[in-house]
């Protein structure tokens, strides 16, 4: 993770530039901690001008989902836990969650604790929270994810869904 000791007024743009075009979030959770919770001005500056519309048109509770790919002996909570991205669209989570384990793929996993491990991931994990709108720390829509950056510190309750590998017939 790049050092973003920058005047203030390039910090939360540089962050959102870096947070757009990472894949593997899940991989530096307290990096990305550390780099959201900064207390530099306007956090706003970081979300285009459309971004920022739709965030000032969130209600004050917010409904955002999130899903994960686990292997069978994962703690869902703990990963669900363990990121920041979480989406205002149920269909995302959803394709999220089944992106990887639908294929019974292999990866290499930073598990909660910081162990590294190879896993099958083979379980299609769905989660959902509310939240108030004021630990929303950005919202972002370039890739078509209505994506909304919480800090997991402010999640109380989440209500976990294993849903089907394999997405439904249409």
């Amino acid at each position: 993770m790049p050092d973003l000791d920058l005047h203030p007024v390039g910090y939360w743009p540089s962050v959102a530039d870096l947070w757009q075009h990472e894949e593997g979030l899940h991989r530096s959770t307290e990096d990305w901690l550390d780099l959201w919770r900064a207390e530099h001005p306007d956090r706003g500056s970081c979300m285009s001008p459309e971004d920022r519309a739709v965030y000032d048109q969130l209600p004050e509770v917010v409904k955002v989902w999130r899903g994960v790919s686990c292997a069978d002996d994962d703690d869902p909570e703990a990963f669900i836990l363990n990121g920041l991205s979480w989406t205002l669209s149920r269909e995302k989570a959803e394709w999220f969650a089944r992106r990887w384990s639908r294929f019974g793929i292999l990866q290499d996993r930073e598990t909660p604790t910081g162990e590294i491990r190879n896993v099958r991931v083979t379980r299609a994990i769905l989660a959902a929270t509310e939240v108030h709108k004021s630990v929303v720390l950005a919202y972002f829509n370039g890739r078509d994810e209505a994506e909304c950056v919480l800090d997991p510190v402010f999640i109380e309750e989440i209500e976990i869904i294993e849903i089907p590998v394999e997405a439904p017939e249409a």
